[in-house]
């Protein structure tokens, strides 16, 4: 079984148990913790999607019905935790393309799931989008596979920080 399934499986299996549990987003989130809500994972502060946010193709349209589920719950776990004041978004692309594109694209896109998290309620967190390009890759290869995995949206929760 590889990373990814296990992961998945993880997801699945904490998904059912805290809902069996009737544990909230907020019963769970705390800034040293390591826990799961529905389709994320949260450690020390970086919210970890077990699936992508799908973007239209060179546009930071954000394809909402592919995305639906992890953006609900990224906007449950954050309206629900008021002590959630302030995550950093960061857009990633692939290395393909102009760099300086790569940049603006990134950026639009951060700020896109920024606008759409709010729109679901998150309106107490600031939100700093932050647009790093293909700066920060996580494979180089030139295959769709490699270029999927630089294609990214991450959060981190800097206030509180970890270890506060």
């Amino acid at each position: 079984m590889s990373y990814a399934s296990i992961f998945k499986v993880t997801i699945a299996t904490l998904a059912v148990c805290a809902a069996a549990c009737g544990a909230s987003p907020r019963a769970l989130w705390a800034p040293n913790t390591v826990g799961s809500f529905g389709t994320l994972m949260f450690a020390r502060g970086h919210i970890t999607l077990s699936q992508q946010i799908q973007f239209a193709t060179n546009s930071d349209q954000i394809e909402t019905a592919r995305s639906e589920t992890v953006l609900r719950d990224l906007g449950t776990l954050l309206r629900d935790n008021p002590q959630i004041r302030r995550v950093r978004i960061e857009g990633h692309t692939d290395l393909r393309g102009d760099a300086s594109a790569n940049r603006d694209l990134s950026n639009r896109r951060a700020l896109s799931v920024a606008n759409h998290l709010r729109s679901q309620g998150a309106t107490s967190v600031l939100f700093e989008p932050v647009g790093n390009g293909a700066s920060q890759p996580l494979c180089r290869e030139d295959n769709d596979g490699c270029h999927d995995r630089n294609r990214r949206v991450e959060f981190t929760v800097t206030d509180p920080a970890p270890g506060q």
